[in-house]
């Protein structure tokens, strides 16, 4: 099968992340199937399997399993449907196939329901070696008002003890109710929110929002952090993987003193938002977000010259 330019995009992204920092990965797409949702069903059809494939070719020694999740409102045809995660790509394909956009009516949408389904429901690897990220799909908000529905802060605090990351992908105009709770899940799960608007036949909005979700997750786990080369910043050493550089500067003397780090990106790369920076006990952890773009150079500033005494660890 030919790649299409996103997905040689996530091969290249995938290739910055070291051997020894991969892990077996299980995603489930949680989508809202009501009546509004048909463009984006439609992609979700298709980019699911071109995904796994190029999981699949980028991360040859991994095992990586898809489900699916559907969900609508009370009253409709259903109110969840769950398609078990499975190394074959084709029963996410045929479950989705039989989905269909219909229901719906009120703004919001039960997606309470799906996110506990997808939590309790799918039988998830919970072993250290595995990667679980969760993938909201939608176009409306939850419904808060259901007193059978297990709070946000609940599911939160679920998903957060079995390690699973819930990304939200805002479609549509989804009000700024939808967005701040479905930043509220992503947030606190070390998840993305990212909005798209509508999903057209022959746009990728949503290919390239996944994407940016699925370029390797941060993790605190010092055996996988580095992923740039580790070098003291005082130093004003080049760090260079897989076609980006990072460069420390420093300008001025005294208290007109200024560092910090230039980051540059090839052809086809952005950041998706400023750099995450952490000081950590013996480094300066940099956390990129890397998405579809340009390339270029982008500045940051550091908040205290002092952290250029210390190595740096890049990972994204």
């Amino acid at each position: 099968m030919s790649m299409r330019p996103q997905i040689l995009l996530f091969l290249l992204l995938l290739s910055l992340w070291p051997v020894s920092a991969r892990a077996h990965l299980e995603l489930v797409f949680l989508l809202d199937t009501t009546g509004s949702m048909s463009g984006e069903i439609r992609e979700a059809k298709e980019r699911v399997r071109e995904l796994t494939e190029a999981l699949r070719t980028a991360r040859p020694n991994e095992r990586v399993r898809v489900g699916v999740v559907a969900y609508k409102d009370k009253g409709d045809a259903y109110l969840t449907r769950v398609s078990p995660l499975s190394e074959d790509v084709d029963v996410s394909y045929q479950f989705l196939a039989t989905l269909s956009a219909d229901g719906g009516g009120d703004t919001p949408e039960d997606v309470l329901a799906g996110l506990t389904a997808a939590l309790r429901e799918l039988k998830w690897d919970l072993g250290p070696d595995t990667e679980r990220q969760v993938f909201i799909i939608a176009d409306a908000p939850p419904h808060l008002d259901y007193p059978d529905r297990p709070k946000p802060e609940a599911l939160i605090e679920e998903a957060v003890g079995k390690r699973i990351v819930i990304n939200a992908i805002g479609c549509r105009s989804l009000g700024a109710d939808g967005v701040e709770i479905f930043r509220k899940l992503a947030y606190a799960t070390e998840g993305s929110y990212q909005h798209i608007g509508r999903v057209r036949s022959g746009e990728e909005g949503l290919a390239r929002a996944m994407l940016a979700a699925l370029a390797p997750s941060q993790s605190e786990d010092p055996s996988r952090l580095p992923l740039l080369t580790v070098t003291p910043l005082g130093a004003v050493e080049r760090v260079t993987q897989g076609g980006l550089q990072v460069v420390p500067f420093r300008e001025g003397r005294g208290a007109s003193e200024r560092c910090g780090l230039d980051v540059e990106l090839p052809p086809g790369l952005t950041l998706s938002r400023e750099p995450v920076v952490r000081r950590g006990e013996d480094a300066l952890h940099l956390q990129l977000s890397l998405s579809q773009g340009t390339g270029g150079t982008q500045r940051y500033a550091l908040p205290e010259c002092s952290l250029a005494s210390l190595p740096l660890r890049a990972t994204f």
